[in-house]
């Protein structure tokens, strides 16, 4: 690694097989951290970046996988897989198998146990899962990802007395984390404080528009406060609720495009016009070029599709439209943010 430090990671062969060696004697993330640092430095090693992308996908960590997502994108380093990781906001169900050899070779560094934590949540069971993000982070209390786990393990369980503790140990860059905000969202839900609740699901969409269970709890939330809180307008509410059935419209397209086999062109096209409609263009111009090298279907015009959508985007076009999309313009940023339990 000191020898690609040394010659700024121009080598981008020599990248790859420092990062294949690190993994091998179970140093993931010393190799994840080595990688954004060459990112950082030769932005345009496209199978470098990819190989970023892939890895923190792989461990959820979607926050930091998307703007190398976006890059790779917008430099039209495209396929099926990639576009397909990038609008999955659903947890998958990560096999720990893999890392568990990592803390076999390294088992000095506990973020490995990660796999557990995420597993152990999938399945409800939430006192594991504090268990083993507790061990991470008694060893590793800058983790983001363990401390936000942490608390929606502590959601999960009910146990909203220990969101003091939490609390207290939070540092580093965990309010990047839309999780964060949807468990401060569920705290205040939970007393009552439905002005704190609207504000912290307001954050998670502002981190992530595409998350379906922000908007909904934003939408319910908002309706619990009236008009005596906010100023919140009927053209608002109602692009916030079609925000949601288009949400719901994409997840279902891209349960059946992989029941596929990832080969429908048509369902490649639902998606693709999907996120035009949810004013993510990129995304939706990528979708429809990988359209075009599925098989043919009679019933599927890619072609006028993505000409609708290549007519609306230039160079300035930025990853989420904001005009035109009301519920993207709410401003909740002069209510003040729930605190994480009640004075």
């Amino acid at each position: 690694m000191s020898a690609c430090r040394v010659e700024s990671f121009a080598n981008e062969d020599r990248v790859q097989q420092a990062v294949v060696a690190a993994i091998f004697v179970g140093r993931l993330f010393d190799a994840l951290e080595f990688l954004t640092e060459a990112v950082n430095a030769q932005p345009d090693q496209l199978n470098t970046r990819r190989l970023i992308f892939d890895l923190l996908i792989g461990l959820e960590e979607r926050t930091k996988a998307e703007p190398h997502g976006r890059y790779l994108v917008q430099k039209r380093r495209i396929d099926v897989n990639l576009l397909t990781s990038l609008c999955n906001t659903e947890r998958n169900s990560l096999e720990p198998t893999a890392l568990e050899k990592m803390m076999t070779r390294n088992p000095a560094d506990k973020r490995p146990l990660i796999g557990k934590a995420l597993s152990a949540l999938e399945m409800g069971l939430y006192r594991d899962a504090i268990v083993h993000l507790e061990e991470i982070l008694d060893a590793h209390p800058e983790s983001s990802q363990a401390q936000v786990l942490w608390g929606e393990a502590f959601v999960g369980a009910a146990d909203f007395a220990a969101l003091g503790s939490w609390e207290d140990r939070l540092q580093g860059e965990y309010e990047r984390e839309p999780g964060y905000w949807l468990t401060l969202a569920q705290c205040a839900s939970h007393r009552q404080d439905h002005v704190g609740a609207a504000v912290a699901y307001w954050q998670a969409t502002e981190r992530d528009s595409l998350l379906i269970a922000a908007w909904k709890g934003l939408g319910l939330e908002l309706k619990q406060l009236g008009s005596s809180e906010t100023t919140v307008t009927s053209d608002t509410f109602d692009s916030i609720d079609n925000r949601i059935r288009q949400l719901q419209r994409l997840k279902q397209a891209k349960h059946r495009f992989v029941r596929s086999r990832s080969i429908s062109r048509v369902t490649a096209i639902e998606i693709g016009l999907t996120l035009s409609d949810l004013g993510r263009l990129w995304e939706a111009e990528a979708w429809l070029a990988v359209a075009h090298t599925l098989p043919e279907d009679p019933a599927a015009d890619v072609d006028s599709a993505r000409k609708a959508v290549v007519a609306k985007m230039n160079g300035e076009t930025p990853w989420q439209l904001r005009e035109g999309y009301p519920e993207l313009q709410l401003d909740l940023s002069s209510l003040p943010v729930p605190a994480m339990q009640a004075k």
